[in-house]
């Protein structure tokens, strides 16, 4: 099964589901995505009558993104993958329950229902959460809660909380439950 899309930076999105790591999630997705690439005009056709004419002129061909979504990768999709020079995301998915799904990434974990609630960043004092709270609603506490609104970081969410010990995590729970059911 597959999508087609257009990401946040105007590129072009082919996501391309499976089961399990041992159907050929990636070699299908790379069929659809030369396909596309073949099949521009069509495309542009399709973002018209969807998105508008405006999103149409707007589409990026320089970096078009296959994200193959899996139970599970081999360590040979990891490589092969690896070695492309396409850009190509792995995305494990496990589900926990009836409308959670984790992220791991790089650089942070994410958790979403259909878009990323928590971003998580850990460190060896502390454990940095980003959620999608806005903080003119949150009674901001320096060295525990900020603003993130306006400032660089990696992941979603305009409030920062820092959480370094056990009773900043208790403190932090009232504020995860709302981001998780605001969301």
């Amino acid at each position: 099964m597959y999508s087609i899309g257009i990401d946040e930076n105007n590129s072009p999105v082919i996501f391309e589901y499976k089961r399990s790591s041992s159907e050929n999630v990636i070699n299908q997705g790379l069929f659809y995505l030369d396909w596309l690439l073949d099949h521009k005009a069509d495309f542009k056709l399709l973002v018209i009558e969807k998105l508008g004419m405006e999103v149409a002129e707007q589409i990026d061909w320089s970096v078009p993104c296959l994200i193959c979504v899996a139970n599970d990768f081999t360590r040979y999709d990891v490589h092969a993958v690896n070695q492309m020079q396409r850009n190509i995301k792995l995305v494990k998915y496990r589900k926990y329950g009836d409308d959670l799904v984790p992220n791991q990434l790089k650089l942070y974990l994410a958790y979403k229902k259909v878009q990323n609630i928590f971003c998580i960043e850990i460190y060896n004092k502390q454990i940095i959460v980003r959620m999608k709270l806005q903080p003119d609603t949150v009674d901001l506490e320096k060295g525990f809660t900020r603003d993130t609104r306006g400032i660089g970081h990696y992941g979603t969410g305009e409030l920062e909380v820092s959480i370094k010990n056990e009773a900043d995590f208790q403190k932090a729970k009232p504020l995860i439950e709302r981001a998780y059911y605001e969301a």
